[in-house]
């Protein structure tokens, strides 16, 4: 999985020489021990993509193993891909005025709720009293406050200036290490602390303008959230204490509200998958989508669960279990819950990878090189990547070959990739009743 992750992987690969150039730094070593220990880490580098090149060639030849490996890179890094309009807008260069007046807008309220808690943690330290009760008194009335207007709290916008945050972690845990640069407990710890910095910051690169914490790009930002808590919760309180005295009630409150973030989002994703109520699938294949009425989408009921059902129940009972299928453009889910194979290897046609992989060239050698018995088109539209519609956007000779070799058996739901509705149309080749 590792390898198909090519954010995680750049940002390993800049966050632990980073920790390794501290490390031998701090310990000042011979250049033969340094020598030794850069070796030792290029082995353990290269390990996992040994053992996955020696993996894959058990099943293909090594030329497709390595193949297999370098894909995923060359894909990411192909200048083509970053000209569609769906990945302008995951970075957030798409609408860079308003992103970034985003992430100020919520910088601004972050710094203002926190100098709240250290004004009153400040107060209590004046009068001697910033003990667990009055701690204890303003967490209940904050929590109270919040929970009251919980519903008009833009909680999922909150960690819109996670790559500002970063960036002023990471040059505090700089100073830190300077002013400490030796091999002790408290080095150790900020140095740790600046790897994951580093980490997180440069998984915060491809969604730099645009983070969020669910949907796309969730993943990106979690290592930066985590580094968010400590700083809040730890870093801050224990670089002001020398100056403004303990910092009992600030940290509590803190947690406190740390918490509850972590319980509204968590109430979000709640109420999200609550509404997944309609089985598709069967046995340990079984998943959940929305029923019709729970979920509207333009005004109408959202039935692409139950079309979908009713599609795989279809092919069960009419197409033989030995029968090759192909799903096109982009469900290649069919395949699996329905067990079918598919001769042209599970390709995804979605206008990303029609541009990268010769437009129709590609996939229309793999089905004529040997076509499917079947062939099933599953409404999807792309308007994200301005590549609307197969059939008249993409993949036009695609779509041409299909109808000039098979025919229609079955339609379910609307006629696909018209913008009426939700469909699926089930195709047989011609000569193969």
């Amino acid at each position: 999985m590792l390898l198909t992750k090519i954010e995680v992987m750049l940002a390993a690969g800049l966050a632990v020489p980073t920790g390794l150039v501290l490390a031998v730094c701090a310990h000042r070593l011979s250049k033969k021990a340094v020598a030794r220990h850069v070796l030792i880490f290029l082995i353990a580098s290269l390990a996992p993509l040994s053992v996955f090149f020696i993996f894959f060639s058990l099943h293909m030849s090594p030329a497709e193993a390595w193949h297999s490996l370098i894909l995923p890179w060359k894909l990411a890094l192909a200048p083509e891909v970053h000209d569609f309009f769906y990945f302008k807008k995951m970075k957030g260069i798409a609408f860079l005025g308003h992103n970034l007046y985003q992430i100020f807008l919520y910088t601004g309220m972050l710094a203002v709720i926190l100098a709240g808690l250290l004004t009153c943690n400040r107060f209590l330290n004046n009068q001697n009293k910033n003990t667990w009760k009055p701690a204890l008194i303003l967490s209940a009335m904050l929590a109270g406050a919040v929970l009251a207007g919980f519903q008009q709290i833009p909680w999922r916008y909150f960690l819109k200036p996670l790559p500002l945050l970063m960036l002023l972690v990471g040059v505090f845990l700089i100073f830190q290490l300077h002013k400490n640069f030796q091999p002790n407990r408290r080095f150790f710890r900020d140095a740790g602390l600046f790897v994951l910095t580093v980490f997180a910051l440069a998984l915060l690169l491809k969604v730099f303008f645009r983070v969020v914490i669910m949907h796309y790009g969730f993943a990106l930002s979690v290592p930066a959230a985590l580094v968010t808590v400590i700083a809040l919760t730890h870093i801050l309180p224990e670089a002001l204490q020398k100056y403004w005295g303990p910092q009992y009630t600030y940290r509590f409150t803190a947690s406190v509200l740390v918490i509850l973030y972590v319980g509204a989002m968590c109430f979000d994703s709640y109420l999200f998958f609550n509404k997944k109520q309609l089985a598709v699938g069967k046995g340990p294949d079984l998943v959940y989508d929305y029923h019709p009425m729970s979920r509207i989408e333009g005004g109408k009921p959202y039935v692409k669960g139950m079309l979908t059902k009713f599609a795989l129940e279809y092919i069960e009972k009419e197409i033989p279990p030995d029968a090759t299928m192909t799903v096109m453009p982009d469900a290649v889910i069919f395949n699996y819950l329905s067990r079918h194979r598919d001769p042209a290897r599970g390709f995804l046609l979605n206008p990303v990878t029609w541009v990268l992989f010769e437009k129709d060239d590609y996939l229309l050698r793999l089905l004529r090189n040997e076509p499917p018995d079947y062939i099933v088109m599953v409404d999807r539209s792309y308007f994200e990547f301005d590549l609307p519609l197969f059939g008249r956007d993409y993949g036009v000779f695609i779509n041409r070959w299909i109808q000039e070799n098979y025919s229609l058996i079955k339609q379910i739901g609307a006629e696909p990739f018209t913008v009426s509705g939700f469909g699926v149309q089930i195709y047989r080749q011609r000569g193969n009743s």
